[in-house]
């Protein structure tokens, strides 16, 4: 199978595009600059140029492609906005996905009630989720809370704390 895997330079991306090429799969990962590729563990994966955020961009890593996994967020770098940046990502890689016939997205949300309070990001996530399954191929969406692994944003937050913090002092909290 012909899979691309976006958002390839992440955590997530690194492990999922190694796993898929050691099980056989053709895994070509789209990376916005192929100067700062992460160096994936198998020869066998091949890297297209491409910007979600610049829908002319995404054809020629479309082509020819039957699953692509969307794994894209824009909270890194600047803060501010990341929200429509979201929604405009997935809105051109959803109609590029769809016209160029890849058969199914596959699409790493994030884990919250709906109908709940819940952070912008969470509700960004959510929102990316609805605009992939209304203008793209059929959608699995996965959704997941944190995600710890060696190598990871939240691995490396939470060990910078502990060697920084090795005791923390919790507040008492009082439940009325």
């Amino acid at each position: 199978m012909k899979v691309l895997v976006t958002g390839a330079s992440g955590y997530i991306g690194r492990q999922l595009a190694d796993k898929l090429s050691a099980g056989g799969h053709h895994v070509t990962c789209m990376v916005r600059n192929a100067a700062r590729c992460p160096e994936l563990h198998s020869p066998q994966i091949n890297f297209v140029e491409a910007d979600a955020l610049h829908a002319e961009t995404l054809p020629p890593a479309l082509k020819g492609i039957d699953v692509a996994y969307y794994l894209i967020h824009s909270m890194s770098g600047r803060v501010d906005g990341f929200e429509s940046r979201d929604r405009q990502a997935a809105h051109n890689f959803a109609l590029g996905a769809k016209q160029c016939g890849v058969q199914r997205v596959i699409y790493l949300g994030g884990l919250a009630a709906t109908g709940g309070t819940v952070s912008a990001h969470l509700k960004s996530r959510h929102e990316t989720g609805a605009v992939l399954r209304k203008f793209g191929p059929p959608l699995i969406e996965l959704r997941a809370g944190i995600i710890v692994g060696n190598g990871s944003t939240s691995f490396e937050i939470i060990r910078c704390l502990t060697e920084r913090l090795p005791v923390v002092i919790c507040p008492r909290w009082v439940v009325t």
